[in-house]
């Protein structure tokens, strides 16, 4: 696959989508499985820190603590958004 399709991927991945709204419902079930499959695609990249704020999301929905989970989103995304503007420059 060329790399300007990871690009796409990557901002418009229904996976992130769903974590967002595991975030926004504050539904800990719904972010564990859904940070667990987002790490999942960032895994294919190497991306370190989306990877571990990724699992720092996972382990709070697998918890039960939705604490915090505003702000590792929007880390989440900030990671998410630097990824895709790498691959794009890579391709």
């Amino acid at each position: 696959i060329m790399i300007p399709n990871f690009v796409l991927y990557i901002k418009k991945e229904p996976l992130l989508q769903a974590v967002k709204d595991a975030v926004l419902l504050k539904q800990p079930d719904l972010l564990d499985h859904a940070a667990h499959a987002y790490k999942g695609v960032l895994n294919h990249f190497a991306a370190e820190r989306a990877l571990n704020v990724a699992y720092l999301l996972e382990k709070k929905g697998k918890n039960g603590d939705m604490s915090g989970v505003d702000v590792l989103w929007e880390e989440l995304v900030d990671l998410s958004d630097e990824l895709a503007i790498s691959l794009k420059e890579a391709a």
